[in-house]
């Protein structure tokens, strides 16, 4: 798999063409609230360090399967 680059620049690019009167995604965020706050999010979209979050992932604190709720 080829190595993929993330830099500051690029991500922020994105962030300020996105078209504003576009729907939102499925995570039900709206375009310009992306768009609105692109330096506030910059850091966290830029995120190249792949093992940290592997390593944190891995280390989080995690349901078990048998405690789950059956309806809320």
């Amino acid at each position: 798999m080829p190595k993929i680059e993330i830099d500051r620049k690029g991500v922020l690019k994105l962030l300020q063409n996105l078209k504003v009167d576009k729907a939102a995604g499925p995570d039900m965020i709206r375009p310009i609230v992306l768009k609105e706050l692109r330096h506030e999010i910059l850091d966290l979209a830029s995120v190249t360090d792949f093992s940290k979050i592997l390593r944190l992932w891995s280390t989080s604190i995690r349901l078990d399967e048998g405690k789950r709720l059956s309806s809320i």
